[in-house]
């Protein structure tokens, strides 16, 4: 399938392994196509908090993107008892479990 790379500038690609949203075009993360310049992460974040060192370069937009994915799955109570559940089944005190997020 060619790949829109969304800058118009018809240099579009190949990608056999692509993620399609509904409508059959590749998903395109938020902030990963420049339409000129972007906010960082540092920028819009109030100066009273912290921001680690390896977001403050990031576009603000796909911070906020991975902050609402994260949030959703993580309050996905149904989900998460799921996951629970089927590791109770195969996991035992013998075990080791490498966790990778």
């Amino acid at each position: 399938d060619v790949c829109d790379d969304g800058d118009g500038d018809g240099d579009e690609s190949w990608d056999e392994e692509a993620e399609y949203d509904d409508a059959g075009r590749p998903y395109v993360p938020p902030a990963s196509v420049s339409h000129g310049a972007k906010p960082t992460f540092a920028q819009n974040i109030d100066k009273n908090f912290i921001v680690p060192r390896r977001l403050e370069d990031k576009p603000y937009e796909l911070i906020e993107a991975a902050n609402d994915w994260h949030y959703a799955m993580m309050n996905d109570h149904p989900r998460n008892e799921f996951y629970k559940s089927a590791l109770e089944g195969v996991i035992t005190r013998e075990s080791v479990v490498l966790e990778i997020g």
